[in-house]
């Protein structure tokens, strides 16, 4: 009678362990602001396009090469990006909530509002958010402020 109480309190201390493991946990959100998209537009598809940078290369591609103090540093950290192809309608995107990870995986909640109006001039819609590179993510799933998917997209 005696181990099977152990046994018991062991295991729930385990399960209750493997529990917190899997519950959410806050990522550190840093936006970058002010980056021009200086990458090929015509690659873009309609709508919003959604990114992750992992590299100085692929991020150099997309805005040019900067010496800026706000440069992500790729060893640690990783850039999410929401772009949509050039356009003169008033649209604003942003990564409304704090992101949060569980498992294998990131969720990115975006605020979209699209096609407000009509400007004088012409531009790439984005918002850029640097967070933390954590060992074993693979995915980042961007979602929408009404929670629905917008893209799942690999973690290179």
């Amino acid at each position: 009678m005696r181990y099977t109480t152990r046994f018991i309190s062991t295991a729930a201390i385990v399960f209750s362990g493997i529990q917190l493991l899997a519950q959410p946990s806050t990522v550190n959100v840093k936006p970058l602001l002010n980056y021009d998209f200086v990458g090929d537009g015509n690659a873009l598809k309609s709508g919003v396009n959604c990114f992750v940078i992992t590299d100085r290369k692929e991020f150099n591609r997309f805005f040019g090469k900067s010496n800026r103090p706000d440069t992500p540093h790729f060893a640690k950290e990783m850039v999410l990006v929401l772009l949509m192809p050039k356009t003169s309608k008033d649209s604003k995107l942003s990564f409304k909530k704090v992101d949060t990870r569980a498992g294998n995986f990131i969720e990115a909640y975006c605020d979209l509002e699209l096609y407000k109006g009509t400007l004088s001039y012409q531009f790439f819609p984005m918002a850029l958010a640097l967070v933390p590179k954590y060992a074993g993510v693979r995915k980042v799933n961007f979602y929408k402020d009404n929670l629905r998917l917008i893209k799942s997209v690999d973690v290179k």
